[in-house]
């Protein structure tokens, strides 16, 4: 209520409304009601990619250019959660009134004249701002990165095994003898058959674990952190002393590869429909009641879901785009 109609100036509303962002990201992203049957969706979704994983006959390869990047992200994101709670109160010690942080709160600050309180209560302060801070990020990055970041990259790990094994099964039907090209090609489909069926179902499962409210969380609040955090970040670095202006770039940092990286990894799941069309260009060889082809045909694109809609390989540019338009949009405004 106070960043809309509180007495506070326009440069603490501002510098207030990316925190109000990364609670409502964190809030929504933790906080889960159990399904009917009990279970927690986002740690059986987890459940699921580990128990597939040591079930599956793929064999252990090196990381990948993927992998590596993925782990870059989430190391990132680990040391914003480690330093952040410390800049935050690093900011609040230089703007004690400012939104959302407990002294806009405190009996202390009376419109907006702050009275500087007993030093014990001053520091029992600060280290319940650092305990909700660090509770709050932690329990809420906690699906975000291992319900939806490093699933979506297994997928796709997955994805390219399933193209190589496909690739892999067309040349061997080509190479081999007439004598056993029929009992080679009936292995490579019902290996082929096999492995996107299970593909589809970690699909339906992480869906249902991030649809509702993981995925809307990210794609609905995240590029309005980036905005805030980018348009504070250019103007009022003069006004907001260091080292408690770090935050707001770190936290652009963050919310830019969280919008990068996980709508562009997102995006490239969508891509099975080039290979499933590929797939089904070679049916024409098959018999019209062959199982294989009708198993094919019944295999759909699989696509990452929030709501009724998913993300499209062009998700992430359009946010970008978005984002960078609208913080254009606030630094013009700003300036009139």
């Amino acid at each position: 209520m106070q960043l809309a109609f509180g007495e506070n100036t326009i440069l603490e509303k501002l510098q207030g409304i990316p925190f109000f962002g990364v609670l409502v990201i964190m809030i929504i992203s933790r906080w889960y009601w159990p399904s009917p049957s009990g279970l927690n969706k986002p740690g059986q979704a987890i459940n699921m990619f580990v128990r597939f994983k040591n079930s599956s006959s793929r064999k252990t390869e090196g990381a990948s250019t993927l992998d590596k990047l993925i782990v870059i992200c989430l190391s990132v994101c680990e040391l914003s959660l480690l330093i952040g709670p410390f800049l935050v109160i690093l900011l609040e010690l230089h703007s004690p009134c400012a939104p959302p942080f407990i002294g806009s709160l405190s009996p202390y600050c009376s419109a907006r004249v702050w009275t500087e309180p007993p030093i014990l209560v001053r520091s029992t302060w600060m280290l319940a701002e650092v305990w909700f801070w660090q509770q709050t990020t932690y329990d809420g990055t906690l699906y975000i990165m291992y319900a939806l970041i490093v699933p979506i990259g297994g997928m796709l790990d997955y994805l390219q095994y399933f193209q190589r094994i496909t690739t892999h099964g067309r040349s061997n039907v080509r190479k081999n003898v007439k004598a056993t090209n029929q009992e080679k090609q009936t292995n490579s489909q019902e290996q082929t058959i096999r492995m996107y069926r299970s593909l589809q179902l970690l699909e339906i499962g992480l869906n249902d674990a991030i649809k509702g409210q993981i995925v809307p969380a990210m794609i609905g609040v995240c590029p309005w952190l980036q905005v805030f955090s980018l348009f504070v970040s250019i103007n009022f670095y003069r006004e907001i002393p260091l080292p408690g202006y770090a935050v707001f770039p770190m936290l652009f940092v963050d919310a830019l590869l969280c919008n990068l990286i996980i709508g562009t990894l997102a995006g490239q799941i969508n891509l099975t429909e080039r290979v499933l069309a590929d797939m089904k260009r070679q049916l024409k060889r098959y018999a019209v009641r062959s199982w294989y082809r009708k198993e094919l045909l019944a295999c759909a694109p699989l696509r990452i879901k929030f709501g009724q809609n998913f993300i499209d390989k062009g998700t992430p540019l359009v946010i970008e785009d978005f984002c960078f338009d609208q913080t254009v949009n606030l630094i013009l405004l700003e300036d009139m």
